[in-house]
């Protein structure tokens, strides 16, 4: 009591001491805070053992981690949930270029689904499908730009031979 004593005249603050807190068994630390009240000679004080304040810490600890585990798996559901339809217009593009990838002529029958229910999908699958026609008018001009060449260097091959011919 002389360190509570002193500390309460000095203005107050916290003393640490070491105390039974069960009849019986060995003394634990304490940690206790103190101020003066001069005008009635004496002081007020309040503690609290380390073990308890250790099993609080514990405690809270525990909270916080059940309650940033909630907060997490709401973020990722809310996630989940909302990027879905964008996932499955990626989804079907995904397909699409597969599909591409392993035989290109499928260009003509390559159907795309304007299903998604957001509008960002179905932006994202009407532009997919702008694309796929524009690369299928001009795979279409390129064609035919090779028949014309190839009508070119046959008759070119004609003429070139009829004129060593002659």
């Amino acid at each position: 009591t002389q360190s509570f004593l002193k500390k309460a005249k000095s203005g107050g603050g916290f003393v640490v001491s070491t105390e039974v807190q069960v009849v019986g068994k060995a003394p634990q630390k304490k940690i206790s805070y103190v101020i003066g009240i001069p005008e009635i000679e004496c002081y007020l004080g309040t503690g609290m053992f380390v073990n308890e304040l250790d099993e609080a810490v514990k405690k809270l600890m525990l909270e916080l981690l059940t309650l940033g585990l909630a907060i997490f798996a709401i973020v990722f559901w809310l996630h989940y949930y909302f990027m879905k339809p964008l996932l499955r217009s990626v989804q079907v593009m995904s397909e699409c270029f597969k599909r591409l990838s392993e035989d290109p002529t499928s260009l003509k029958t390559l159907g795309v689904d304007l299903s998604p229910s957001d509008p960002d999908g179905r932006k994202l699958m009407k532009s997919f499908a702008v694309m796929l026609s524009r690369l299928q008018t001009h795979q279409d001009e390129i064609e035919q730009q090779a028949e014309n060449h190839k009508l070119i260097a046959h008759a070119t091959n004609d003429i070139i031979w009829q004129w060593e011919s002659s």
